[in-house]
Parts: structure tokens; sequence; C-alpha cells
């Protein structure tokens, strides 16, 4: 009972908190709801020769993305200078977004476990950027739900589950346009090979072309609606 409660003050926290303070209770609810399916999805990419390369190199993608500020030149529609735009976007607090991590990652001693791990966090964010995910409150929605789909942790899915329900209860009008969007969103992200990619050698490769490579379609009308009536705060509505 203890923990239930536990798991359901980290989810309303995660409503009501700032923008930068978002971040560290999501982690503490990834926490309390174990990391099982995240451990299952770990093992299969750690088994694959190919991923374990990309992990085993000198400089990782976690060691590019935390030069970001060096994308400030890259190339108009490349991943690095949207990843660039995402870094500087007023909504956005990395450092926060780490601390948050580090202090509630997995505890293992194993380097390559640890790599992976940080990889995941970069995950997150190569999510909304290649995805087209806001950082609104639908836009994180899809990229949690998105990042539970592709195998993270079980309380990614939590998350976006809370959430609608809340939806439905506060806005129930929404529903059948909510749903409409949540099932495009699970169609978008349906067998891509997302962590898996990449993208330490496609920083510089167009947006477009990455969409294009992994099979990512655009936006849904569902989606776009979603979208446009998304906000934190209930009380504009």
């Amino acid at each position: 009972m203890i923990r239930a409660y536990r798991i359901f003050n980290e989810w309303r926290q995660i409503q009501y908190a700032s923008a930068e303070d978002k971040p560290l209770h999501v982690f503490r609810l990834v926490k309390l709801l174990g990391f099982k399916r995240y451990k299952n999805t770990r093992n299969r990419l750690l088994a694959d020769p190919k991923f374990v390369e990309l992990l085993e190199r000198d400089t990782t993608l976690s060691d590019l993305l935390a030069r970001w500020e060096e994308f400030e030149h890259a190339p108009e529609g490349s991943l690095a200078k949207a990843y660039y735009r995402f870094m500087t976007a007023d909504e956005v607090d990395h450092a926060k977004f780490i601390i948050a991590y580090d202090q509630n990652k997995i505890g293992t001693n194993l380097s390559l476990h640890e790599v992976y791990d940080q990889r995941e966090r970069d995950v997150h964010d190569l999510i909304h950027i290649v995805f087209g995910y806001t950082r609104s409150r639908w836009g994180e929605g899809a990229t949690l739900v998105t990042q539970y789909w592709l195998g993270g942790a079980a309380a990614f899915g939590a998350i976006m589950l809370l959430g609608a329900l809340r939806t439905f209860r506060r806005r129930p009008q929404w529903t059948f346009g909510f749903l409409r969007g949540t099932r495009d969103v699970y169609k978008r992200q349906k067998n891509i090979p997302f962590r898996e990619y990449p993208f330490e050698d496609n920083l510089l490769t167009p947006l477009s072309q990455i969409r294009e490579e992994l099979g990512i379609g655009p936006h849904t009308k569902a989606m776009a609606l979603c979208e446009r009536f998304s906000t934190w705060d209930w009380s504009k509505k």
C-alpha cells in the first residue's frame, strides 16, 4: 500500500512540478516500478555484436551529444542542428535531466551496461526530435509511451496511462480524439529499430533522411489535434 501511494504521489508530482523538475519525478517513478522490462531490452541489444560495437567506441553517443553547443553551425535540417535547437529551447533544462538520471540510475559495475544506460537517457531526447514530439503534455506523453513501446521502462507506459485516465476524467470530450492520436503514435513506432540506429554516425544527416531510413511516417491529423489542445496548465482550458 505504501509503495502504491508513493507511485501515485510521484505521478502527481510529474503533473504539477515545474518543467525543470519533471524529469526527477519521472526517474523516481521508474525506480519504483522496477527495471525488469528495461533490462530485458538491454540484454537483447547487448547480444547484438553490431550494437555492442557502438557502445564500445572510444567516443560514445553520449560523449558526442554532451558537446551539443558545437552543433550550432551544423547544416540546416540535420539531426545535429535539431538537437542544438532542442537543447537551447527555453523549456529544456538538460543539466536537470542529467541530475535526475544520475540520482536514480540502475546500479551496476559493468561499464558496458553503464554506457547503455547513458545512451538510453539520450534516446529520450532523440525520440522527441526524430519523431517530432514537442515538450507539451501530449508531446511528452507521446515520447514516453514511444520509449516504453520500443522496450523502455514500465514507468513510461504507466505515466501515459495515468495521464490518459486523468484526461478522460477532466476532458471527457477529448476521449475519442486522444485514443485515435495514441493509436497513431503506436503505429508510428511499430517495428522501428530505433535504439539500434547508429545516430553516432548520422548527426549531420538530414532528419528527413533518418526518418525515411527508419520508416517513421508523418504526424496524423489526430496527433496534430492532440498537440493543438495540449498544455501543462489545465486551468487554461
